[in-house]
This record gives C-alpha cells, structure tokens and sequence, in this order.
C-alpha cells in the first residue's frame, strides 16, 4: 500500500504533465517549467535523483504551488536533490527558503554557489555582509557582493551601492557623483 505521501506525490506530477501538455498546447515560450513531458512521464516511473534539472522542477512546483499544492519542504527536498547534481539554480533556492525562514547562516554557502545564475543570490549576500545576518559584519564583503549583483542588473544593488560611495563605506571613498550616477540608474529600472 502506497503511503499518503507518495501518493500526494504522484498526483502532483500527474497533474504537473496535464498542465505542461495544455502549456505547450497554448504557448511554447511558457513551457520553462520542465524540459518535456516524455521526461515528466519518466518521473513517474524512475527514481529522479539521478536528473538534477527534473528534481530542480519538481522542487519549483512545490515552492511555487502549481495546482494548489504548496510545499516548501518537499521543494527544499527536491532542490537539495539538485544541488547535489551540482545544479545552482537549485542551490539558489535553498539560500531562499532557508533566509525565507529566517536562517540566514544556512542560506550562505547556497547563495555563493549559485552567483552566477541569479543576481538576487548576490544582493542578499550584500545585504547579509552590511547587516551581520548569518555572517560577521563585514561592509567591504558587502560591496564585493553588490558589485556582483549590479553587474546582474539587480536594482536594489545599485541603490545599496550607491548609499556606500555617498557614504564613504566599505573601503569606498565618498563619491558624490558616482552615488548619483547609480542612483539615477535605480531610478530608470
């Protein structure tokens, strides 16, 4: 007999492929969410733990609540699951739900690894390092971080860069014009 679990489980990817089939039916640029339905029907009958990107979907769906059935826990599993398939958009995630649940310590190591594919993982970093949430306050780690996150475009870092040049923090010397610049750029975003 299937426990409650695997069955809520089962039901939640059954769905999740009725839903991708009539995404792909309506518009193909909206199909992200899972690579193809013929690997959502796999799902079903293999263990995923050997495919990172799926057990990465699998968390979303649960993070993000399709059809109603919201999990952060179960989306922590699968996205732990992908992060040990060396997947950092997962690793990503991790560092959310767990600074979602306030356990920013936790949240670090997560957030490094996934830098290159989110500029928010660097923003928060920054925000961590000029706070001392989860690290020892450390303002020239925070800049570090900003810098990364306003080459991702990331509006928030332009302005938390901005405040250090007007400042002068952080081992940046106080720059009038360079705060303006970036804070004229927050603007425009």
């Amino acid at each position: 007999m299937k426990s409650k679990k695997n069955k809520d489980k089962e039901v939640l990817i059954k769905s999740l492929c009725k839903t991708y089939n009539q995404l792909r039916k309506q518009e193909e640029s909206e199909t992200k969410c899972f690579e193809t339905l013929k690997s959502i029907e796999a799902l079903l009958k293999r263990s995923i733990t050997h495919n990172p990107s799926l057990c990465y979907n699998l968390g979303l769906a649960y993070y993000e609540g399709w059809k109603g059935v919201k999990d952060p826990d179960m989306a922590l599993h699968y996205f732990q699951k992908a992060a040990k398939g060396n997947y950092p958009p997962a690793d990503f995630y991790i560092g959310i739900i767990f600074m979602e649940r306030k356990e920013y310590k936790k949240s670090v190591p997560y957030y490094k690894k996934s830098l290159t594919v989110n500029p928010l993982a660097s923003y928060n970093l920054g925000v961590y390092y000029e706070d001392g949430m989860g690290v020892k306050r450390d303002l020239k780690e925070a800049v570090k971080y900003y810098k990364l996150a306003v080459k991702g475009d990331y509006p928030l870092a332009f302005h938390n860069l901005a405040t250090f040049y007007r400042r002068g923090m952080g081992g940046l010397k106080q720059d009038y014009k360079k705060a303006m610049s970036l804070y004229k750029k927050t603007i425009k975003m």
